[in-house]
């Protein structure tokens, strides 16, 4: 006997060939426009919080010594390193 789906075990087995059809409502298959349109708009925010930590990094990365040193007294470990 095949292995069983954890997710659907009286349905389908995980080493079938043929595909299972199922009436089972909980699959949540159904996407909503309200569904959709929550994801799209967290796909946004993803999008711009990933654009906006990469340009706060690259900034740090590509920033002089002097420069990132006069950021504030606590930055005085930068002395320990010559420039690139």
């Amino acid at each position: 006997m095949a292995a069983q789906c954890r997710r659907h075990p009286s349905c389908c087995y995980l080493a079938s060939a043929e595909p299972v059809i199922t009436n089972d409502e909980s699959a949540g298959t159904e996407v909503t426009t309200e569904s959709r349109n929550m994801n799209t708009a967290r796909w946004v925010v993803a999008g711009v919080l990933a654009v906006g930590f990469a340009l706060g990094g690259a900034s740090l990365i590509l920033m002089s010594k002097d420069r990132y040193r006069a950021l504030a007294s606590t930055q005085h470990w930068v002395d320990d390193f010559s420039p690139a």
